[in-house]
């Protein structure tokens, strides 16, 4: 949060040259804007068609420390299961399939307007992606964007076969406003446990049917 103080009294000493730094803070009054430090590596995965299980091992721990430390009991589940992550609620579990993508891209390629935005084929199921995911083997699909590590949480009784969340602060430009382009962060694993308890399916941005 930038603070105002009054004029001092006294010199100001000279502001040192910026250091070179790592890590993902941003020093935007310098104009020094600072790349995390894992995003060389996942470029590198991106590109790899054989990352695919490594990817999906970094997006599948982000959600669970992420429900850990929003104070959830969950625990990552055994290979084989339909889903990823378990969480405990009170005796009642809560089944999450986790859903990655490394970064964002233009998912309006054949209109004449940009839309960047995070695409994640959410029906999809198994090695060979041909089978399809519904309520009997999750409850909560979890949507990981790996180059800012965001995550929305979603019903997966909400969702159609493609989900396409936009990217924090994203603006619409176009002349109709569309309410299912949200950002990726406006999903909290909380609303999606209300929409569970509450039997409510509400639509996300996507296509496809459910």
């Amino acid at each position: 949060m930038t603070e105002l103080f009054a004029d001092l009294p006294r010199a100001v000493p000279p502001t040192p040259a910026p250091r070179k730094a790592k890590g993902r803070a941003a020093v935007h009054g310098a104009g020094i804007a600072l790349v995390p430090a894992y995003l060389p590596t996942l470029r590198r995965l991106a590109r790899d068609s054989s990352s695919a299980l490594e990817i999906g091992k970094a997006a599948e721990h982000l959600v669970c420390a992420d429900l850990i430390l929003h104070g959830f009991r969950c625990y990552l589940s055994d290979q084989g299961l339909p889903y990823d992550v378990v969480v405990d609620l009170d005796g009642n579990l809560i089944r999450i399939q986790v859903k990655a993508t490394c970064f964002p891209r233009d998912v309006n390629s054949q209109g004449r307007a940009e839309r960047i935005a995070y695409s994640f084929p959410v029906r999809r199921r198994g090695k060979s992606q041909k089978g399809r995911l519904s309520t009997k083997e999750c409850d909560i699909v979890a949507l990981v964007a790996l180059d800012i590590q965001a995550i929305a949480y979603l019903p997966i009784a909400s969702v159609g076969t493609t989900c396409q969340l936009m990217c924090p602060g994203h603006e619409f430009r176009g002349q109709y406003r569309r309410s299912r382009y949200a950002p990726i962060t406006g999903f909290p694993f909380g609303a999606a446990l209300d929409c569970l308890r509450k039997g409510v399916v509400k639509s996300a941005g996507g296509n496809g049917q459910p």
